[in-house]
Parts: C-alpha cells; sequence; structure tokens
C-alpha cells in the first residue's frame, strides 16, 4: 500500500515538472519581449526614413508635371487667344475672390490687359485644368490650400512696348507689338534669379531694371510668366530670404536646388518654372496669331 502512494506521488512530481519544463519552453520573459520591442522599432524606423522620402518624391514629381501641364496650357491659352490670360485672385490684399479664374482690374477686360493683380495664383479654370480645390484654385502635389500653384505675367501701365501697354495679356498685344520689339535685348521682362537680389527692385507697375539679380546668378531677364510652387513648407511659410522674395510681389523670382533651413539663405523648396519668349513666339506664329 505505501509502495503504491509512493509510486503515485513520484509521478504526479514528474507530470507536474513535465508541466513546468513545457512552460518555460513556450513562454517569454518581460526582458525577451522588451528585446524584441526594441529591434521593431529600430526595423520600423529604418523603414519609415525611406517611406518618408519616397512620399516627398512623389508630391515633388506630381509638382513639377502639374507645372509642366500649366506651362504647355499656358502656351496653348496665348496660341487660342493671342494673349496670356491675368492671374487669379483670392480676394486678399484688396482683391476678390476669381475662384480660380482670371482676374481683371475693375472696368478693364482683355481688350485693354490690364489684369487686377500681375502676380497672383494659375487661373486653372480659364486654362481648363485639375486638380481644384474647394474655390476652383489649381493645387500641386501637396493638395492643401496654402499649395495653390502661383502664377505671374509681365505687365506695365509705364513701359510699353511699340506703344502697346500689356502687350501679353492684351488681346493681340505681342501682334501688335511686334516680336522684333519685345525680343530687343534691352526689353526686359520678368526676371528669375539663383538668389534673392538686393538693391532697388522691379515693381508690377515699372520697368525692371537692366540687371535686376544683381550679383545674383540670372537665368532669365525676358520671360513673359511665371509658374511655381511653395512646396512642403507652404503651410508654415518659407523663412529664408530666397523663399521670401518669391511672394513679396515684385517682378524677380528666385529657382535653385532644395536647400536646408542651416543654408546661407535659409530653407528653400519652392519649385520654379516659367515660359521661354522664343517658345511662346514659336507656338504663336504657327497658329497664325503673330506676323
Amino acid at each position: 500500500m505505501t509502495s503504491h502512494k509512493n509510486s503515485t506521488s513520484r509521478s504526479l512530481h514528474r507530470n507536474s515538472k513535465s508541466r513546468h519544463g513545457k512552460g518555460r519552453k513556450t513562454g517569454f520573459s518581460l526582458i525577451e519581449i522588451a528585446v524584441v520591442l526594441v529591434i521593431l522599432s529600430i526595423l520600423l524606423a529604418v523603414v519609415a526614413v525611406p517611406l518618408a522620402t519616397q512620399v516627398t518624391q512623389r508630391k515633388v514629381s506630381e509638382t513639377k508635371l502639374a507645372l509642366d501641364n500649366a506651362q504647355k496650357a499656358l502656351i496653348g491659352f496665348a496660341a487660342s487667344n493671342g494673349r496670356l490670360p491675368c492671374p487669379a485672385t483670392d480676394g486678399t490684399g484688396g482683391t476678390t475672390n476669381s475662384l480660380g479664374d482670371e482676374a481683371f482690374a475693375v472696368g478693364s477686360g482683355a481688350a485693354d490687359g490690364i489684369c487686377a493683380r500681375f502676380v497672383g495664383f494659375l487661373p486653372a479654370v480659364a486654362l481648363g485644368l485639375s486638380p481644384l480645390d474647394a474655390e476652383s484654385f489649381m493645387v500641386d502635389g501637396w493638395g492643401i490650400q496654402q499649395n495653390r500653384l502661383r502664377y505671374a505675367v509681365w505687365g506695365s501701365s509705364t513701359t510699353p512696348i511699340n506703344s502697346v501697354l500689356y502687350p501679353f495679356t492684351k488681346t493681340d498685344g505681342m501682334k501688335i507689338a511686334l516680336t522684333s520689339k519685345l525680343a530687343d535685348s534691352t526689353k526686359k521682362f520678368l526676371f528669375v534669379c539663383q538668389a534673392a537680389p538686393t538693391g532697388t527692385l522691379p515693381t508690377s507697375s515699372s520697368a525692371a531694371s537692366s540687371n535686376a539679380c544683381g550679383t545674383a546668378i540670372k537665368l532669365t531677364d525676358k520671360s513673359p510668366a511665371v509658374i511655381f510652387s511653395l512646396g512642403a513648407n507652404a503651410a508654415t511659410g518659407g523663412k529664408g530670404a530666397d523663399e521670401l522674395h518669391n511672394v513679396n510681389q515684385d517682378f524677380v523670382f528666385v529657382s535653385h536646388n532644395p536647400t536646408l533651413s542651416g543654408s546661407a539663405a535659409g530653407e528653400f523648396d519652392d519649385i520654379v518654372t516659367w515660359i521661354s519668349l522664343s517658345v511662346l513666339f514659336d507656338r504663336m506664329l504657327q497658329a497664325g496669331k503673330l506676323p
């Protein structure tokens, strides 16, 4: 009887050890779980950086495509109408909200070419472009209100070309002004520089000086129109001198590769393109809009 009890006890003891042994083999300690979590965090961080870079690159690519489409649409508009459209306005700075359409000054129109503003937003409605936001303004790859595409066209109330004021926005203004007069090397229109210029700069109502880029490298001084995006930091607003110059309502713009906030001129992620005068003339000649 005693032998049977001892045998039963030893059997239960072995089963108990077996159960506990299995538990130790299949379970995880808090230290092991913590190690796994650390490893997962590192892996996620490694993966997240390339993913964020890919998302940014995709938005940049979408924006460049939108600007390219805008450039083509503007040239097509000129080939059809004999002029470039006026910029759209958003209701700030004393303007009305043109809801994505071109905006002329009060009492003006295509017959005289006087725009409400010569530096504003891309008139996507007039050009038939998309995607548009809730107020019919075209947006870039970031797709928010602050990222509406910007547009500037040259116009001056004091500088006629062959006696024609506002030749680029006036119906047949370029035809009347003559391409030879517009292409004259002494005539300056919109400037694009590689850095913010210093000194006295042109405004929307005055002629540009012979070198409004100052000591900065000049990319062009004869563009009739510039189209640009304020880039990824549009919502927070660029603080660098170069980015600030693109929104100061004059006729000089800055374009260069992206830079970080710690660079000499501060952060820059604007994406800028422009219309070549010769390309515009060539397309309008083909369309019979120029002599």
